[in-house]
């Protein structure tokens, strides 16, 4: 999981993020500050958590998979 602080102007504090008690967190998880995780919430696999998550909830925030075909055709062509 990666906690992503940017301060947004030179010589400002930078933002934090909150994870309360209890929660629960797949792999591959980023959170971009300012977000408070409530207590007792989950977040998916794979997510990017750019809102606060309300205690108990469960968050998902990831893109949808779209498979395109490569540029020089299909593989073994």
């Amino acid at each position: 999981n990666i906690m992503a602080n940017f301060p947004h102007e030179p010589g400002h504090a930078k933002e934090r993020t909150k994870i309360g008690r209890n929660v629960r967190t797949g792999v591959h998880n980023s959170f971009v500050a300012p977000v408070e995780i409530g207590d007792d919430a989950w977040i998916g696999a794979g997510s990017a958590i750019t809102e606060d998550v309300p205690p108990g909830a469960l968050a998902i925030a990831r893109a949808r998979q779209v498979n395109k075909e490569r540029r020089g055709g299909k593989p073994n062509d």
